[in-house]
């Protein structure tokens, strides 16, 4: 039988819980007590499984996916939800919030679609997309920001990123009501 690519991530995890769970204590800690000073705390992690993306996940209430117009996009994001699940416990895990990054400015590209259709990941899916900006790339020796840019679209790119911030925003208080 030839291993799955979940398969594979998880015997690349396979460490011992002796040896993290003093890491995991720490970093829980160390999350508690940003939340004791901050409304909001984001940690940006790497996708492949790491122990930082592994505790990240367990002392999160949402996380963001961040999916590329891409063949393997589809694929990507079922191991990725796959993922999440896996590492909640009990019940209680991080709601996942899909955000289409890279994309064009008008339309949709397939795999947008696809995921977009899909039942099992419809209501996860922002609205808003991040579209893919020169400027957003482009900065040079911490200049050039796109909240700094007077480039071509750097206004209009820095709108898209407030549209995004302001629907994942309204995303974790509406479900903070809930």
């Amino acid at each position: 039988m030839v291993p799955s690519t979940l398969d594979l991530m998880y015997v690349a995890l396979g460490q011992t819980e002796k040896t993290t769970k003093p890491i995991e204590e720490r970093f829980s800690k160390f999350v508690n007590e940003c939340r004791s000073v901050y409304d909001i705390v984001f940690i940006d992690c790497h996708p492949a499984g790491s122990l930082l993306t592994r505790t990240s996940l367990r002392n999160s209430d949402h996380v963001v996916i961040p999916v590329a117009p891409q063949s393997y996009a589809v694929r990507g994001i079922g191991l990725m939800m796959r993922f999440i699940d896996s590492k909640k416990q009990g019940t209680v895990g991080p709601v996942p919030h899909i955000l289409f990054n890279l994309t064009a400015r008008r339309g949709k590209s397939r795999q947008e679609e696809e995921i977009r259709s899909n039942a099992r990941y419809q209501s996860y899916c922002m609205k808003s997309t991040l579209h893919k900006y020169k400027v957003f790339s482009d900065p040079t020796e911490g200049r050039g920001l796109v909240w700094h840019s007077d480039k071509p679209w750097s206004g209009e790119a820095l709108g898209n990123l407030y549209r995004v911030a302001e629907e994942f925003m309204n995303r974790i208080e509406s479900e903070v009501k809930a």
